[in-house]
């Protein structure tokens, strides 16, 4: 990505940059920490041949990556220029380089679920000892974003290859999500079915809140830093609970969320 992004306009480089920034703040909060969870449950279970504990517990790892995956990435898509304005208009930022930003912030943004999506199932491999089929995944996935890049940073610039970057964590999550319901690992339940639902269901209201509330762009770039923050905190807490009220109105409860529920 930067070795073709210096190849397009200047500040390319740091708009994909600034992007990426915000988009590891829900990896490094959600993915992360549930890959870490999983992989020494997974193991001890997977030693134990419990195959319906592994499943359960893979199960559970998916309805995390849902519940927090969803709203996460459809905030980035929304709140895309209010974020990048509060944390990075200062200094030697333009209104012009907050733009740019933004538009990486929101194709980076459709893959976050793919890029969870491979955090929790590849400790499913690895506990079982499998560390052949995730790496080939991840060769089709890097070639596959290659030749996304290669067909779009000539037209979509670095906005093309953010979302080159976006196809291929989509690519890896679908290949090792398809390979563990292959060996039956994995069962679409309902509950699982119901959690992506009532998900989907919060991230529209959420998105309906966002964009009722919302000041129009002119705001985010003429507004003062404090002011900027004030209201990006407010959008979040607003979102948020659009998004919590609305799954609890569509019979979701906390207990879903729990290990096995």
């Amino acid at each position: 990505d930067v070795m073709l992004a210096s190849t397009l306009t200047t500040g390319s480089i740091s708009w994909l940059y600034y992007a990426d920034r915000l988009l590891e703040l829900p990896v490094g909060l959600v993915a992360v920490a549930l890959g870490t969870v999983l992989l020494p449950s997974l193991s001890r279970l997977a030693s134990n041949s419990d195959d319906a504990g592994f499943a359960a517990t893979l199960a559970w790892g998916l309805r995390m990556a849902v519940f927090f995956g969803l709203p996460a990435a459809a905030a980035l898509w929304l709140l895309a220029l209010p974020l990048v304005s509060a944390i990075f208009l200062h200094g030697a930022m333009t209104e012009p380089d907050v733009h740019m930003a933004a538009l990486a912030l929101q194709a980076f943004s459709i893959g976050l679920l793919g890029i969870l999506l491979v955090k929790v199932l590849t400790p499913g491999y690895f506990a079982r000892k499998d560390s052949r089929t995730p790496l080939r995944f991840a060769f089709i996935a890097v070639a596959a974003n290659i030749v996304l890049n290669l067909a779009l940073f000539r037209v979509m610039g670095h906005v093309g290859l953010a979302f080159a970057t976006s196809c291929a964590a989509i690519i890896n999550g679908m290949l090792l999500f398809r390979g563990l319901i292959q060996v039956g690992l994995i069962v679409p339940d309902r509950l699982l079915i119901l959690s992506v639902v009532r998900s989907l269901a919060g991230c529209l209201a959420m998105a309906l809140v966002l964009l009722a509330i919302a000041p129009d762009n002119d705001f985010w770039l003429r507004s003062t830093i404090l002011e900027r923050w004030l209201h990006v905190i407010y959008l979040c807490v607003a979102g948020a609970l659009g998004y919590v009220v609305t799954l609890l109105v569509c019979g979701a409860r906390f207990a879903h969320l729990r290990h096995l529920a």
